[in-house]
């Protein structure tokens, strides 16, 4: 669930980059607990397998892929 402290506590006690970085950490954990069921659903329509994952801060909204190492960046 999202931090339990009331959010305008959170406002006055912290600076813009704490906010960001709670608000990260949270999205995080949802990811982690969510990423099983997505890889599940999509191994069944791609019919490939995913045997690592990491959540990465991206800084730009464009990745790269390798295909012999079958690695997305």
């Amino acid at each position: 669930s999202f931090p339990t402290r009331r959010s305008s506590d959170l406002c006055r006690e912290s600076t813009p980059l704490q906010r960001e970085n709670i608000l990260n950490e949270w999205y995080r954990e949802q990811l982690k607990q969510q990423i099983l069921v997505v890889l599940e659903k999509y191994k069944k329509i791609v019919g490939v397998h995913c045997n690592e994952w990491k959540i990465k801060n991206m800084r730009t909204k464009w990745g790269t892929c390798n295909i012999e190492k079958r690695e997305f960046v």
